[in-house]
């Protein structure tokens, strides 16, 4: 990169269901996105079960990361990071999986975050966009839901569940009614969600993007912009109950 451009970085965000390549041109609050490519992987798939990596989804990652460690270099983006949540932290072979990845990408640093950790990157990025939030940040991904509460513009407790997609499927066996439970279940453990009654949800993740991809097609919405799309709780909770009944062919028909 000649001397005076802008500096480049970019980031892996090493998922239970996806992976994604991000090169961001500038180190600023916010700096711009010049490159964006996701991959689904399913590594979660079946570690409820096995306590291991999805066999599939790991050959399929080694061939992905090859190609987002020659886009990162190709593109010069330096500092280069990988970060892999909840299945590679979970999977009994989840430290020979990074070991795998390490040989394959000298020099990278790959971090394998812990659930605290998860929830506190996604409360800074909501700061980041909205710095006085107050209320509760979900973020929802195939492995893990973590959750924080933010008050003033600062966060405060944290905790992570085993509430991700593909998690939650697995540990249902498929069958919503038992999700459901098994949802509820969980979540009544986190003793401080009581004081948030009434209080705004931020959601961040894959999943709760799709369901307000979803909203959005079905009430036609003017704007197909997900980022600060807003609902009501009673809205949110209409839009749940249809998407959760709604046969397989209504949703691959929208948007």
């Amino acid at each position: 990169m000649t001397a005076g451009t802008h500096r480049r970085s970019a980031v892996v965000d090493l998922g239970s269901n996806s992976v994604r390549l991000v090169v961001f041109d500038g180190v600023s609050r916010n700096p711009i996105t010049i490159f964006n490519e996701k991959s689904v992987l399913r590594l979660g798939r079946g570690l409820n079960a096995t306590g291991r990596l999805n066999e599939g989804g790991v050959g399929m990652a080694m061939q992905v990361m090859d190609r987002f460690y020659a886009i990162a270099r190709g593109m010069e983006a330096d500092p280069f990071e990988i970060l892999a949540t909840a299945a590679v932290r979970d999977a009994s072979n989840g430290p020979e999986f990074v070991a795998a990845l390490r040989a394959r990408m000298p020099g990278v640093p790959i971090r394998v975050l812990s659930g605290e950790e998860e929830a506190d990157y996604s409360a800074t990025g909501v700061l980041a966009g909205l710095p006085e939030a107050d209320g509760l940040v979900a973020d929802i991904g195939g492995g893990s839901l973590e959750l924080i509460r933010l008050s003033g513009g600062q966060k405060h407790e944290a905790c992570t569940l085993r509430l991700g997609v593909i998690r939650l499927n697995d540990r249902a066996e498929g069958d919503l009614q038992k999700a459901r439970a098994i949802a509820d279940a969980d979540i009544a453990q986190v003793d401080w969600l009581d004081t948030l009654q009434g209080r705004p949800l931020y959601l961040v993740g894959g999943a709760f993007r799709a369901l307000a991809r979803l909203q959005i097609a079905r009430t036609n919405y003017p704007l197909n912009i997900v980022h600060l799309y807003t609902l009501s709780g009673d809205a949110a909770k209409e839009m749940a109950d249809w998407a959760a009944t709604a046969p397989r062919r209504t949703l691959d028909r929208l948007p």
